[in-house]
């Protein structure tokens, strides 16, 4: 069985340090499991080309909604539709990132999803844990954690049954070759996918060990990860480094 763990990030977050918190804290623990495989996923700022309105549109009302529910503080949603840009001149990838054809922002989200699932189906991986470079995992509990007994397990469910994306979810090799021959019509990626899955009859497996912030993992609790940056709070990757030393004590 081959299992990858696929970490949706940007060039950004390579360069400021927070990709690397990730790989000093839980991705130490993922080297001690052959059959396991930990990638960062990032876009070379390659347009989209084909039909996006409905992608717009929800993005739209996410935007609606979010100016409504947080009046004083529309700028942070602004900056996530800002044009996207290529890879920084001289941008080089380490050994454990996939560069892709798309986008590298936020709005782009679930067109990031869909290919680096579909380089997942490519290089013939049975489960996929895609989750985010502010997702927190404990890899032990991860790997032990059942996930070879559903399609589609999340920690969560909103309607219309799809799995919280956050503190990531897991995708057996089927499922995801539903996602990945799927038009992407949705801004918010964990929606899309659950909605794609859920058309063609699977679905969600609710597993509440998968948490967010304040909640994580530690030696007196169950829980697998954490979801460490909610909106409107920005992800501050000391929390990780926190979380981290906390697990070990």
């Amino acid at each position: 069985m081959r299992v990858l763990v696929a970490i949706s990030t940007c060039a950004k977050y390579e360069l400021d340090g927070k990709n690397q918190a990730f790989r000093n804290t839980c991705m130490k623990e993922a080297a001690k499991f052959p059959e396991l495989t930990c990638k960062f996923f990032i876009g070379d700022g390659t347009p989209i080309t084909e039909d996006s309105t409905a992608l717009q549109q929800t993005f739209n009302e996410n935007w609606r909604q979010w100016t409504t529910r947080f009046p004083s503080s529309p700028s942070v949603w602004e900056k996530k539709d800002v044009p996207p840009a290529p890879l920084p001149r001289g941008f080089s990838a380490k050994d454990d990132t996939v560069i892709l054809q798309i986008p590298d922002d936020y709005k782009h989200m679930s067109y990031k999803t869909r290919e680096s699932l579909r380089w997942a189906v490519q290089q013939d991986y049975d489960f996929i844990f895609r989750a985010c470079c502010d997702t927190f995992i404990d890899f032990p509990r991860l790997m032990a954690s059942g996930f070879a007994a559903a399609d589609y397990i999340a920690g969560g469910m909103l309607q219309p049954l799809y799995g919280i994306g956050g503190p990531g979810y897991w995708l057996r090799n089927r499922a995801a070759k539903l996602v990945i021959n799927a038009p992407v019509t949705d801004w918010a990626e964990d929606r899309w996918v659950g909605g794609v899955l859920y058309s063609h009859g699977i679905n969600l497996t609710v597993d509440s060990r998968y948490v967010s912030f304040p909640q994580h993992p530690l030696k007196s609790n169950d829980f697998i990860t954490s979801h460490i940056a909610l909106m409107p709070i920005p992800y501050d990757e000391r929390i990780m480094y926190r979380f981290y030393e906390e697990r070990g004590r």
